[in-house]
């Protein structure tokens, strides 16, 4: 297709350190980076982790995520000025706004993801944004937003950028609902007790199929459908059956002209609460009948990163095309009933095909799938 969006660059910033390479082998090893939470008081939750950026403090006077976003767009390839840039953040400078309130060391901050979408457009030098906050599965939302801008001509070139910190705002949220994890989440897993709060930057840059030719860009994936839903039943319980999530994976894959049997892998949300999980697999199911696909998370070794999740992911989705594996599931001791033949503790076997399915979910029961395939 003339304007198919193509993935010409990828980078992120996790737990792990700054580089695709780092995150991808360190899921490779299965290793945790998970650390006792330093930055901020956990009363009543002694021994919490949670995966943090290394070498990043808390500072009362500028945002964690500005600093993220610079680190990385230092090393984000050049696009043409009149670029679209896309922000997905489900925070943004929430530490600001946490000093103002519960510290009061500092004047009176903007709205936490403005701000921050503000500072973005001067550090990715465009002209051009749009802020994407869409809970959890805003990553995928703004890939989805910007892949149709392409589709339908109105842009050749975007930089889709997802940022989110751990914060005391955010655990104190997650830590009321009982969905921390204290020893680490353990997406998939029989005894999955809850999720592991992670922060990332990331960073994908999309093109035109024609744009990305002309301009001799490396054409790394190709962003093929998407689908988007909403349970509508729960303001943060997602529906149980999964078919809400189910239909949105039916509209990806729909609009990428494949069928079930078509798809290699999936990169999961996999946050590693009891209800995700379960209505994640209940959706799989539902769509892929006995024919079980290789399934991973992400949140096992980065944590959930919130409205970077999406972007975390598209990336690995990208080096798991290129490898044509799954890496083994960060954190699983027995999987959970009904995903048997779906995670593994090993290497997944190789991909039937390089087509890649990356799921979110979000409060309010957001669903956002994209389709992810080589570019053969």
């Amino acid at each position: 297709m003339k304007n198919s969006p193509i993935i010409v660059f990828a980078d992120l910033i996790t737990a792990y350190g700054h580089g695709l390479d780092r995150c991808w082998n360190g899921f490779m090893a299965r290793r945790r980076p998970f650390s006792a939470i330093t930055r901020f008081p956990s009363a009543g939750f002694e021994g919490a982790v949670a995966a943090t950026v290394p070498d990043f403090m808390y500072d009362s006077t500028s945002s964690l995520a500005e600093h993220l976003l610079r680190k990385i767009a230092a090393t984000t390839i050049e696009l043409p000025t009149d670029a679209e840039l896309f922000l997905a953040t489900t925070v943004g400078e929430i530490n600001l706004l946490e000093q103002e309130i519960l510290l009061h060391k500092t004047e009176k901050c903007a709205p936490t993801c403005s701000s921050l979408l503000d500072k973005a457009k001067a550090i990715f030098g465009k002209k051009r944004a749009s802020l994407i906050s869409a809970a959890c599965a805003s990553g995928n939302m703004a890939l989805a937003r910007a892949a149709a801008k392409i589709q339908n001509g109105g842009i050749e070139y975007a930089i889709v950028a997802g940022c989110d910190i751990v914060s005391e705002f955010v655990f104190s949220g997650f830590a009321s609902l009982g969905a921390i994890d204290l020893n680490g989440a353990r997406p998939y897993d029989r005894d999955r007790a809850g999720l592991t709060l992670g922060e990332a930057a990331a960073v994908i840059a999309l093109a035109s199929e024609d744009a990305a030719r002309r301009d001799g860009l490396p054409r790394l994936a190709r962003l093929g459908g998407w689908g988007i839903s909403c349970d509508a039943v729960h303001i943060t319980a997602p529906m149980s059956d999964g078919l809400q999530l189910a239909a949105a994976i039916r509209h990806a894959m729909a609009a990428a002209g494949i069928s079930p049997p078509e798809i290699g892998g999936v990169i999961g949300h996999g946050t590693g609460t009891v209800y995700n999980d379960s209505m994640e697999i209940n959706a799989l199911n539902s769509v892929f009948n006995e024919d079980a696909k290789p399934l991973f998370s992400t949140k096992g070794g980065v944590g959930h990163t919130l409205g970077a999740a999406g972007v975390v992911q598209a990336a690995v989705a990208v080096r798991a095309i290129q490898e044509m594996l799954l890496p083994p599931q960060t954190g699983l001791r027995e999987p959970m009933p009904g995903t048997e033949r779906m995670v593994s503790g090993q290497t997944q076997s190789r991909l039937i095909a390089p087509k890649i399915l990356s799921l979110n979910a979000g409060f309010g029961g957001i669903n956002a799938v994209l389709l992810i395939e080589d570019c053969a």
